[in-house]
């Protein structure tokens, strides 16, 4: 997946805001000026949508804060720095993996990488662009004004993905209650 992104994002301008969700489990309710407009008001090069679930290591759950890991099935950025950090992602993952994270200098070097290109990035914990429906109670929805806010964060996302066990029955739930009404 990370391999093919990185291919077709060659296909366009490094200065290119670009939004990658996933296509089977989303709703979008703003149009494409709006999530931009939000993307570039929170001055990073990167913005994952968030989830109450670290998957797939709970382990790294005590890395993150609030109780919200990354989600990448929805990712907001600009194209030039997301390509370096695909690539990264790809150089770090070939070879003997195994070998090369028994090496201590090897995993400095990982961590250090991002830190010293500078990339931005940010995990939208108040659910501006993106809202998980993982284990999210729908009641925790209301619409106003033909926009859907979120209660627990007081915003107004504009992407919903339904991940999950639940999340295809969560999606159509949501879309009965929020969209088509």
């Amino acid at each position: 997946k990370i391999r093919r992104l990185r291919e077709i994002l060659d296909k366009y301008d490094d200065n290119e805001v670009i939004l990658s969700i996933d296509v089977f489990d989303t709703i979008t309710v703003a149009s494409n000026e709006e999530i931009e407009k939000k993307f570039i008001s929170m001055d990073v090069d990167v913005v994952y949508s968030v989830e109450s679930n670290c998957y797939p290591d709970n382990k790294l759950g005590k890395y993150f804060g609030a109780n919200k890991f990354i989600n990448g099935g929805g990712i907001i950025f600009r194209n030039g720095v997301f390509k370096k950090i695909l690539s990264f992602l790809i150089d770090v993952t070939e070879g003997d993996v195994a070998v090369m994270l028994s090496v201590d200098q090897y995993l400095h070097q990982m961590f250090a990488i991002p830190l010293l290109n500078n990339f931005r990035i940010k995990l939208d914990t108040n659910n501006e662009i993106f809202q998980c429906l993982y284990n999210e109670d729908l009641s925790n929805f209301k619409k106003v004004n033909g926009k859907i806010v979120n209660k627990v964060t007081n915003s107004l996302p504009c992407v919903f993905h339904g991940n999950g066990d639940d999340g295809f029955a969560k999606i159509n739930a949501f879309y009965e209650l929020f969209i088509k009404n």
